[in-house]
């Protein structure tokens, strides 16, 4: 064979080959992976539903495709938002097609009945306002594709943003059915809906660059889908770094915030993503099953008044805030939730109407609004170090950690906030008359340091350097800095020391009566970086909290403190931190050597039954011979009956109480207060009269 016949030979062979290589005999299939995004369902679709590939197929599909509920392609949730299905097709084959969304395979979501709308096709067919794929010779994964769900035109590979080269889109959204619902977020006076959150969202890490929400027109409940997107610039991702975030609003000027705990997600590439859609609070629409609710609050300002910290008389006061909105600091205590006080009750009383459905969650706290003259160096009302512009404080509650309070609507028409330490009534900041410390004392923190010096318990800041870096507590949270006449947020630091090397930091403060017996901080310490400080946010655990005890509680209620008080040994942590539980103050006890012995007490039990109609039967105890005055007052603290005024033995008594006032008239179905005083004692409970 000569040359020219040995090179045609090879050029066959050569072509025989490849067509071999890119033409694929009958029956061979590739396999497609098609992916789709449902953020853009205008309905409230959730993982555990049903999505689908349904339409018609040219050539082979497996598993087969139809226009009916009986498809073989399901797609399967694989996070959030992100649906994925595999199957098979031979090369050249074409599928038109829509994706369809349900809540099982018989009942679509609420735009067409599960079907999209109508789609530019990639490539230039007629298909009939269809999506459209070829196959090719190749295993392919289609381009991730977003469900349409309106009445418009879209292309076939279209987004709900803008994609950038130097940063990176997150899509969030939001449903507002429940606020518009109770009407408290309206769609067309409210807003904007916003996300909040910390770096690296806001660079500074500040919660203060929000990202602005807009309204779903056409999405399910009169449009109660918000959704939006946030740029992150590529400089200020770490991949693998969390983000912290919240849902917002504006109401009549003020930012209305989540209650929940903080929402987040990780970065762990930086792509455009969608964050799954949530219930703003995580509130789901009633669907009608919604109550009018009367909410009740009751606030007893002793403690405060025995630290010289609080008179109503010189005109300080009490609002309410964060129940309507978070607005007095901006606006001023005109626009929290007033209160009155009700000499009778000794209490401080407010009360709002709210349109809730059950079990919807509210957050809030009690504001001290202090007259002009507590800061006036000059007046003989004067708190030295009592530096705050607004001249409001916001308590930070020891029976809920020093974060906001939060309280769950329930089907009542009236509803009472519960109370603190077993009372029908909250204590300002938690901190009852009995707390106060009258003698001088010495407090000492220990502070075990251990776990900010290893990267497995302190990922997130540099490592603590023992012998290095100085530790150091800051009282942050509580009132004990202010009866010191130091700032209530900037005190002295109190520095600890580590004489034994073992790591456990102490220190000790001198603390001048009148003192309160709660304490709350945070821990320094230094590094190469600046100063590290743990603790902070919103919830339980933004600071430690620990009490001091006293040595003995006697039967009349006198109580001791001891000299000297060493706290409970805390280990370091960086975030929830520990809240100690208080202390019984009204039990009597002898605690000197460990011991706990129980004496004979003064007590007013809980009325029997409650709720009650016509007559209910009120128990009660006395430790020794007193003049024993019990009475019933209305939710105003007006006097309703005087049920007992007189000198009484020692012992367990009891009084009935038939629903009617002094004069003997039916009272009302509604809520009332049994107030029992004996000597130094005091105590209020709550009744409940239905007719």
């Amino acid at each position: 064979m000569n040359r020219w016949y040995t090179d045609i030979f090879i050029i066959v062979i050569v072509v025989a080959l490849l067509a071999v290589v890119n033409y694929p005999e009958t029956g061979y299939a590739i396999q497609v992976t098609m992916r789709l995004n449902t953020a853009t369902n205008p309905d409230t679709l959730m993982p555990h539903h049903t999505v689908q590939v349904r339409g018609e197929a040219v050539g082979e599909i497996t598993p087969a495709v139809t226009w009916d509920d009986g498809t073989g392609i399901n797609l399967v949730n694989v996070g959030g938002d992100y649906w994925q299905a595999t199957f098979e097709m031979t090369p050249g084959s074409t599928l038109k097609y829509k994706f369809w969304t349900g809540f099982d395979a018989a009942n679509g979501t609420l735009f067409w009945t599960g079907w999209e709308g109508p789609i530019n096709p990639a490539d230039p067919v007629s298909s009939d306002d269809n999506r459209w794929f070829i196959a090719g010779n190749n295993d392919t994964t289609v381009v991730l594709q977003f469900y349409h769900g309106n009445d418009s035109r879209r292309d076939q590979y279209w987004r709900p943003y803008e994609e950038k080269p130097d940063s990176f889109a997150v899509y969030f959204r939001v449903n507002m059915a429940a606020q518009m619902e109770t009407h408290e977020f309206d769609a067309t006076a409210d807003g904007p809906v916003q996300v909040q959150g910390g770096a690296p969202l806001d660079p500074d890490d500040g919660w203060n660059t929000p990202v602005i929400l807009t309204q779903e027109a056409g999405s399910i409940d009169n449009g109660s889908f918000f959704s939006g997107v946030g740029y992150i610039a590529n400089a200020d991702l770490t991949p693998g770094a969390w983000q912290n975030f919240k849902f917002t609003f504006m109401k009549n000027g003020s930012e209305v915030w989540e209650t929940t705990d903080n929402r987040y997600f990780q970065y762990l590439a930086a792509k455009d993503t969608t964050i799954h859609w949530s219930y703003f609070n995580n509130q789901k629409p009633s669907g009608g099953n919604i109550v009018t609710a009367n909410l009740i609050w009751q606030i007893n300002t002793n403690g405060l008044k025995k630290l010289g910290l609080f008179d109503r008389n010189l005109g300080d006061k009490l609002v309410i805030d964060g129940a309507k909105a978070w607005s007095v600091y901006n606006d001023g205590p005109e626009s929290g939730i007033q209160m009155e006080y009700q000499p009778l009750l000794g209490l401080w009383v407010g009360q709002e109407s709210f349109v809730k459905a059950p079990g919807a969650t509210m957050e809030y706290k009690a504001v001290i609004a202090w007259d002009a003259s507590r800061v006036d160096s000059l007046s003989p009302n004067y708190i030295p170090g009592l530096n705050l512009d607004p001249l409001y404080y916001w308590e930070a509650p020891a029976t809920f950690g020093t974060g906001n309070r939060i309280y769950s609507f329930t089907t009542a028409t009236d509803q009472m906030m519960p109370g603190d330490h077993g009372f029908e009534y909250q204590f300002f900041n938690g901190f009852p008359e009995a707390g106060v410390i009258e003698t001088p004392i010495a407090v000492t923190f220990n502070i075990d340091m251990t776990p900010a010096t290893a990267e497995e318990t302190n990922p997130s800041n540099p490592l603590f350097r023992p012998g290095v870096d100085t530790v150091s507590v800051q009282l942050l949270d509580c009132l004990l800095p202010l009866t010191q006449g130091q700032g209530i947020y900037d005190s002295a630091p109190i520095i600890l020391d580590d004489p034994d090397g073992n790591l456990v930091y102490t220190g000790t403060m001198n603390l001048t009566p009148p003192a309160p017996y709660d304490v709350a901080f945070r821990v320094n310490y230094t590094s190469e970086s600046g100063t590290i400080q743990n603790g902070g946010g919103n919830s339980k655990g933004r600071s430690y909290y620990q009490y001091v005890h006293p040595t003995q509680i006697t039967a009349d209620g006198a109580i001791t403190w001891p000299a000297t008080y060493s706290l409970a040994l805390l280990q370091w942590t960086d975030t929830d931190l520990t809240v100690e539980d208080a202390p019984n103050m009204w039990t009597p006890a002898a605690v000197n050597a460990g011991n706990t012995t129980t004496m004979r007490q003064f007590a007013l039990d809980q009325n029997y039954p409650n709720p009650f109609n016509p007559e209910t039967t009120i128990h009660y105890q006395l430790a020794e011979k007193s003049h024993v005055k019990i009475a019933v007052y209305n939710i105003v603290g007006q006097l309703v009956n005087t049920l007992v005024n007189g000198n009484q033995d020692q012992g367990s008594h009891s009084i009935q109480w038939n629903g009617k006032d002094v004069r003997g008239n039916n009272v009302p179905s509604g809520i009332y207060f049994t107030r029992m005083t004996a000597g130094s004692f005091e105590q209020v409970h709550k009744m409940t009269l239905l007719r």
